[in-house]
């Protein structure tokens, strides 16, 4: 079937279409995560929601070391879905992408241009809240692991995944508090 044409209601790709306008603003493959629930689940469920989970699996059953570094992408993704959200509640949603793409390749509250939008756009202070230290330890954890393959305790990753529930739970909350303009 072209593109231009729409597919028939309740077929796979017209529920994949139907996914793909969520505001998600980027979702990579899921095909080969092994997310511990249905599949069906993943067309439902924010892609930050999906990779937190897959940590928490890794953290419990699997590799800490990937456990640490799907905490911390879970945080980016929540962090892009906050942001975006945030915008469109301020009728500015034409400019998510362009606004997400000059904060480069760190885009979570460590970064202090995406911090001060956060803060602007909410009038909330997150390195203030009691789960800071924690993901700010998990970060620095994370580095050596990403960029020098260095290893991971068990320990670890699950204390990098609460963090990342933690930071996850904080950014749901205030945008789920953030009145519209």
């Amino acid at each position: 079937m072209p593109d231009s044409e729409s597919s028939p209601p309740g077929t796979a790709s017209a529920v994949a279409t139907a996914a793909v306008s969520t505001p998600i603003v980027k979702t990579p493959p899921t095909a080969e995560l092994n997310f511990g629930f249905s599949s069906a689940l993943l067309l439902l469920t924010r892609m930050s929601l999906q990779v937190l989970a897959q940590a928490k699996h890794e953290a419990t059953h699997g590799d800490a070391r990937f456990a640490v570094l799907l905490a911390y992408a879970a945080c980016e993704w929540a962090t892009e879905e906050a942001l975006g959200n945030l915008m469109r509640l301020r009728g500015a949603g034409a400019i998510v992408e362009p606004v997400l793409g000059m904060f480069g390749s760190t885009r979570n509250l460590t970064n202090n241009s995406v911090l001060e939008l956060f803060e602007a756009l909410t009038n909330t202070r997150p390195t203030q809240e009691t789960w800071w230290q924690g993901w700010k330890a998990s970060c620095k954890l994370r580095h050596p692991i990403a960029h020098k393959g260095k290893p991971a305790t068990s320990q670890q990753a699950l204390e990098s995944v609460q963090s990342a529930e933690q930071y996850v739970q904080y950014l749901t909350d205030v945008v789920a508090q953030t009145p519209p303009v």
